[in-house]
């Protein structure tokens, strides 16, 4: 009986030792990844040996198998665990067709739209009535063309892999932070719901979306997060009367205002900037408005 895992773990070891990269083996391969490849320090000859960056590492699981249809399902919980770890992560998948030897490989790196795919999920699942035991949950790895490794062997495998992490560890760190932190939220990070009673409570409500005011009164106050457009089952906040404010509003759009007594005289203008209520487009006619802000000194 053939082991492809045997097989494939140990023909991954074989290509670290071709490149001069340790793969420590998980000993119990519960988490998500099979190796924790470091690799040597990189001579940098213009800068003292004190002063250089810490070695690359990165995490790989290795999947070996006879089939080519370039897909595999996997643990959700292995997948949150490899796009929450800080250091770069991988699949490799090395495909035998059915021989002794490894025929093609993949190598798939944990990058940003996979990463915004594999969170998407995991916040479809935990915030809907599913049952969200994610050791129980899969979602399909797809690979191709574009991941195949440009040589069987440690200089193919250490060439994808430097061109994946693309500079230092500590910058990839830093970026895939940022990015963990970000996706899911362009369109903002919660729903708030309010009411607010007569025209003045109105009015003074389009006064705070202009900066013109402070705060407003509002009440049944709740706020829920949202990510990916996916809200929450519970709202983090949820009050019968609160004051509202909208501190840091930026400008709609930027320019000049320019004052003329007829077509021909030449006029003088102002630096300013124009602010538009994104509340003008639920109230009435009459109530709408916009504010030009600019400092007139002549």
């Amino acid at each position: 009986m053939r082991d492809l895992g045997l097989m494939g773990e140990s023909t991954f070891c074989l290509w670290c030792g071709d490149a001069g990269l340790i793969p420590n083996g998980s000993r119990i391969d519960k988490t998500g990844w099979d190796f924790f490849v470091e690799f040597p320090f990189e001579s940098v000859t213009d800068t003292p040996i004190d002063m250089q960056g810490a070695a690359l590492e990165c995490k790989v699981q290795v999947k070996a198998t006879d089939k080519t249809d370039r897909k595999l399902q996997i643990k959700l919980s292995n997948l949150r665990r490899l796009i929450t770890a800080q250091m770069p992560a991988f699949f490799i998948f090395i495909e035998f067709d059915e021989t002794e030897s490894a025929k093609s490989a993949f190598l798939v790196h944990i990058d940003n739209d996979l990463i915004s795919k594999v969170l998407k999920r995991l916040r479809e699942i935990d915030q809907s009535d599913q049952e969200n035991d994610f050791n129980k949950r899969t979602m399909t790895i797809f690979y191709d063309d574009s991941h195949r490794l440009p040589s069987l062997d440690g200089v193919g495998l250490k060439k994808a892999i430097l061109g994946h992490i693309n500079g230092t560890i500590e910058e990839y760190i830093s970026k895939k932070k940022k990015y963990l932190e970000s996706t899911g939220f362009e369109d903002g990070f919660a729903q708030m719901h309010f009411t607010t009673s007569g025209e003045e409570n109105l009015e003074k409500l389009l006064n705070v979306s202009l900066g013109i005011e402070k705060d407003v009164e509002v009440s049944n106050f709740t706020g829920v997060h949202c990510r990916f457009g996916i809200l929450g089952k519970k709202p983090f906040v949820s009050v019968e009367s609160a004051k509202l404010s909208m501190p840091n509003l930026q400008p709609t759009a930027s320019g000049k205002v320019r004052f003329k007594e007829s077509k021909l005289s030449p006029g003088i203008s102002f630096d300013a900037r124009l602010y538009i209520s994104p509340l003008n487009v639920m109230v009435p006619e009459k109530l709408k408005k916009i504010r030009v802000r600019a400092i007139f000194l002549i």
